[in-house]
């Protein structure tokens, strides 16, 4: 508990002072919002969204991720918002490639016998997206309407986590119905395997 404490002081000193990467750029600013206790993830975002944020696409990034490629952050962000919302095919969530997505259409033919098809191009990204059947604890870039509305739309037990409330009722339903019934859930996730 020390380690944490410590590690948020840091972290407030390294906000206020502007220490890279915690320099806003462009007119933006970083607040960092400090829970009175510990939540888990979906309510701390749930206290977040709720509390601060005001623009129409949020990125939600896990403190224990990392990015294992490029992240096309700004190409990503102006498609979704200067294409048709879902960027003509219904896509709620993009998430950054990750070591869970790495040869994703072969782990989930594998693991669920599943064709998630072929990688979609859709214009405003360079690379191609595939659909998720489920929802990762990974960064991603989304709606904010999208999180308040589906994600974050149901109760929230102290220590939960969006994936943990995300994942099954999706992944049942895929392997229920069938890839038809991805366009409810729109996740999808940037194919930079090449």
């Amino acid at each position: 508990a020390q380690n944490y404490r410590d590690h948020l002081k840091r972290l407030e000193e390294a906000v206020r002072d502007k220490i890279p990467p915690f320099r806003p750029q462009t007119g933006g600013s970083i607040e960092l919002i400090q829970l009175e206790s510990r939540h888990g993830s979906a309510p701390a975002i749930h206290a977040a969204m709720s509390r601060f944020v005001s623009t129409p696409l949020v990125m939600i990034c896990q403190h224990d991720n990392f990015f294992v490629n490029e992240a096309p952050l700004r190409e990503l962000v102006r498609a979704l918002m200067d294409e048709p919302r879902g960027l003509g095919i219904g896509a709620n969530c993009v998430h950054f490639l990750s070591t869970a997505t790495l040869n994703y259409r072969e782990k989930i033919q594998r693991r669920y016998q599943l064709d998630v098809g072929e990688p979609i191009r859709v214009k405003g990204l360079k690379d191609p997206l595939l659909p998720l059947v489920f929802w990762y604890g990974r960064s991603h870039v989304t709606y904010s309407d999208y999180v308040r509305s589906h994600c974050l739309n149901r109760p929230l037990a102290q220590g939960s986590h969006l994936e943990e409330l995300l994942v099954e009722t999706q992944l049942h339903d895929i392997l229920r119905i069938g890839m038809g019934v991805h366009i409810d859930y729109g996740t999808y996730v940037l194919d930079q395997d090449n």
